[in-house]
């Protein structure tokens, strides 16, 4: 099967209609990256994520692990 675009990485995302956590393809087409998501619901759904692909490529170079955070107040829905 020919597709129209180059598959780039796995990841998660979130469905826009029900916020779950949905699987997701960062995929590279027409020199932008979109993530191509799946949801049992509401099904597929592309989603801009960069609109200059080699800019997306070289920008992983410069990424800083995460760092732990203290929390110093009440967790409400997953945010401090």
């Amino acid at each position: 099967m020919n597709r129209d675009y180059i598959f780039h990485e796995f990841t998660n995302s979130l469905c826009p209609e029900c916020l779950q956590i949905v699987p997701a393809k960062v995929i590279l087409k027409d020199e932008k990256v979109y993530l191509l998501k799946y949801c049992p619901t509401h099904g597929e759904q592309i989603e801009l994520l960069e609109e200059v692909a080699t800019y997306h490529l070289k920008k992983k170079l410069y990424d800083k692990p995460g760092t732990p955070i203290k929390v110093y107040s009440k967790v409400k829905k997953g945010c401090p």
